[in-house]
């Protein structure tokens, strides 16, 4: 008897043909996919930053609010107040302008006026924090809504 053994060889696998094809669909694949997502990957943290710029604006002035409500409850002194304000560094953000008081109330412009007044006759402080491309106001003044008002803690 002779003794035949047939070795059978199974073809398993990928011919080098069918991967260089698949090799070149992946990459026409992944370049469009690059340029359809691409800037949009690279933009998807700007909402984020704009949010944290907007949280650092509104928390400068915040603080700043807090100390004058603080002063004016503590000193009851507008000018001792804004001076205080105006001479505090709240960083490079912030601008502190005195507005004149009767150009402001006659024209509704602001005109600077250079100093705060006196009690009697004060000119209010316009504090502006600004920051890439966010930006907010506040005019602080002696003057309450009337003379009801509580005192506010803050």
């Amino acid at each position: 008897m002779n003794d035949q053994r047939h070795i059978l060889i199974s073809q398993k696998g990928f011919s080098i043909i069918e991967v260089i094809i698949f090799l070149i669909m992946a990459g026409i694949l992944s370049v469009v996919f690059v340029g359809y997502m691409g800037s949009s990957l690279m933009h998807s943290a700007d909402p984020l930053n704009v949010v944290r710029n907007e949280a650092s604006v509104e928390t400068t002035l915040e603080r700043i609010t807090s100390d004058y409500v603080k002063l004016m409850n503590g000193t009851g002194s507008y000018v001792t107040a804004v001076v205080t304000i105006s001479g505090n560094d709240y960083g490079p953000t912030v601008t502190k302008t005195y507005i004149d008081h009767d150009t402001f109330l006659t024209t509704g412009t602001v005109a600077n006026a250079g100093g705060p007044g006196t009690d009697d006759k004060p000119n209010p402080l316009l504090i502006q924090v600004q920051s890439q491309g966010n930006s907010l106001s506040a005019l602080f003044t002696r003057e309450r809504i009337s003379e009801g008002d509580p005192i506010v803690l803050f």
